[in-house]
């Protein structure tokens, strides 16, 4: 609907590994109401302007638990090779009935700052595609980044060896 708006954030996946994502944690708040029904997440490539670009995977209505720390399962794990990457966390929340779902801004920035966009301009910001959510000026924010954390498991590269002690004459 009009009021439907994400927030993403980068971050990368390093040279010579793949990262299967199966979870994505995120700190947040109800502004009142709530629950959320599910959580979708949304995994873009960097596009133009370091802001998301073209729409790596999405998984729709995740479960989740937690009210403030939330921990969002992935229905299906979500593969990555190397490369800048973008995560948008949206609430399954109808805003008439269950208020505002909203995720926590982090004032250190790492990588390029998050973005947001409302393609249906409900909250009247004019900030209908994505933008870098401190350029948004009616979202009136300061803090750079949001508190994300990507869980699962990497592979690739080369491994180490491990020593083995061999056998001595006695």
């Amino acid at each position: 609907d009009l009021f439907d708006s994400q927030a993403a954030d980068d971050f990368t996946v390093p040279a010579g590994q793949t990262w299967q994502v199966t979870e994505v944690d995120v700190l947040a708040e109800y502004d009142s109401d709530g629950p959320a029904a599910s959580f979708h997440v949304y995994f873009y490539q960097n596009g133009a302007g370091d802001l998301p670009g073209m729409l790596v995977a999405s998984r729709l209505e995740n479960p989740y638990t937690g009210n403030s720390d939330f921990v969002i399962t992935l229905t299906e794990a979500v593969t990555l090779p190397a490369g800048h990457y973008w995560v948008s966390v949206q609430a399954r929340q109808d805003i008439t009935q269950a208020g505002f779902w909203l995720w926590h801004n982090r004032t250190v920035q790492s990588n390029s700052g998050a973005a947001w966009q409302n393609p249906g301009n409900g909250f009247g910001t004019g900030c209908v595609v994505w933008v870098r959510k401190t350029a948004c000026a009616q979202l009136e924010q300061s803090a750079p980044d949001q508190v994300f954390r990507l869980i699962g498991t990497s592979g690739g590269g080369t491994p180490t060896p491990t020593p083995t002690s061999t056998a001595t004459s006695t």
